[in-house]
């Protein structure tokens, strides 16, 4: 299921294994030929299971992130199952996702809406007389009453709407003595941030004083719009913000923000891990089909996690022995056990782009 949504995630493998109790002490989990994938409704079942002790995990899918079973519960389910009984357990997973920020500024031009037969003047601010900043962004001016709906870009530098992405809309009610001002962002878009500017003046004017002479300068600076102009209050949902100003046209309205918004992380469709005798890698190494047995104690494996590459050299004073099947275990917990039955092991970790990353051959084993 989606940790976020609560919603079934079909489709994810669910393997199972049992305890195997003829050996004693020294018992070890085999893996049952038994491996399921969810149903459309996220639901999975393993029926017929003599009673006794049992493990399920699932394949953990590129770009999700395990939330239950967690790491303290090493990610699986441990199940003492008794005679004709039946247990339900759930996997939890959420999407990992990569957050950002960027300006927004309205844009009063061809793309706006106004009431029939009403237009905009459309400024950008770093051509405003005085201006000194090169920073992108506009100005907007009001003439006569009506209804006008900017477009709200973010990203678009050099006011170059091709770079920009439109992420709403700033309307302007006017009536003659009042503009009720509102920003609306659609989704996955939240609204962190609004600077609203709305004068007689282009921009709010700022003092600058140099060799004892003071001048008014234009701004389009953020602060100095939250300082001069105005802040309208936020929505609790982050999609809207309004204001209410008195004021009499012609008037100009220059409209900032900071949106936040997050998109689930872009990973690659396979992640692969590599061992071998070569050290480091490039060299030809020799590799194994089942358990298997470095005898230079050197072993190279790449591995993908948390949205980053790592290659790491193992280096042992003995053989390094393991197990093919430990493979199929989470991402997460391979590391550790690669250390499984060595002494005196160490490891030399460096992350890589993953450009770096070498191309599928005879000496990877996929892990999906």
């Amino acid at each position: 299921m989606d940790t976020d949504t609560g919603e079934a995630l079909p489709g994810w493998t669910i393997k199972l294994y049992k305890w195997n109790e003829a050996l004693g002490d020294d018992g070890d989990w085999e893996w049952i030929d038994n491996t399921l994938t969810a149903q459309d409704d996220g639901k999975y079942c393993f029926k017929n299971l003599p009673a006794g002790d049992y493990r399920v995990s699932e394949t953990l899918k590129q770009g999700w992130t395990q939330t239950s079973p967690d790491s303290d519960e090493g990610y699986v389910h441990l199940i003492t199952l008794p005679t004709e009984e039946e247990m339900e357990y759930d996997f939890c997973n959420m999407p990992k996702m990569k957050c950002y920020d960027d300006t927004i500024w309205a844009y009063g031009g061809e793309d706006g809406t106004y009431t029939d037969g009403l237009d905009a003047m459309v400024v950008p601010n770093n051509t405003v007389e005085g201006n000194p900043s090169n920073n992108w962004g506009w100005t907007n001016q009001i003439t006569c009453p009506g209804i006008y709906v900017f477009t709200l870009y973010r990203g678009a530098g050099q006011n170059n709407l091709d770079n920009g992405t439109p992420v709403g809309t700033l309307t302007v009610n006017y009536n003659s003595t009042q503009a009720a001002i509102t920003y609306e962002v659609v989704e996955p878009y939240t609204l962190r941030e609004a600077h609203l500017w709305v004068g007689d003046d282009m921009l709010p004017l700022v003092a600058q004083t140099k060799k004892g002479e003071t001048t008014l300068t234009p701004t389009a600076a953020p602060g100095q719009l939250a300082k001069l102009g105005f802040n309208p209050e936020i929505s609790e949902d982050g999609l809207s913000a309004s204001i209410i100003i008195d004021i009499t046209a012609p008037f100009w309205v220059a409209a900032h923000g900071v949106v936040d918004w997050c998109e689930m992380v872009a990973l690659p469709e396979t992640t692969y891990y590599h061992w071998g005798v070569g050290y480091p890698y490039g060299a030809t190494p020799e590799t194994y089909a089942t358990a298997s047995v470095s005898p230079e104690g050197i072993m190279d494996v790449w591995w993908y996690s948390d949205s980053v590459w790592y290659h790491d050299i193992y280096h042992s004073a003995e053989p390094l022995t393991w197990d093919v099947a430990l493979l199929n275990a989470p991402v997460k917990m391979l590391h550790e056990l690669y250390y499984q039955g060595v002494t005196e092991a160490h490891c030399s970790r460096t992350q890589v782009d993953i450009t770096e990353v070498p191309a599928p051959n005879a000496m990877s084993i996929l892990i999906p």
